[in-house]
């Protein structure tokens, strides 16, 4: 079994594509986030959290 784990761009934790409590798309750039606040907080303002990377 294979599992997807990308990095929280909020928190950087390791997030699992299973356990994400959140993903959102961003151009070609899929993210998983730890909790549904950090994604509405990337979903409302992306460039604040996506830029730093």
């Amino acid at each position: 079994m294979v599992v997807e784990i990308r990095k929280d761009p909020v928190c950087d934790m390791d997030v699992p594509g299973g356990e994400a409590a959140g993903k959102s798309q961003f151009g070609e750039w899929l993210y998983y986030f730890c909790s549904a606040r950090y994604k509405d907080d990337v979903d409302r303002d992306p460039t604040k959290y996506l830029l730093k990377r």
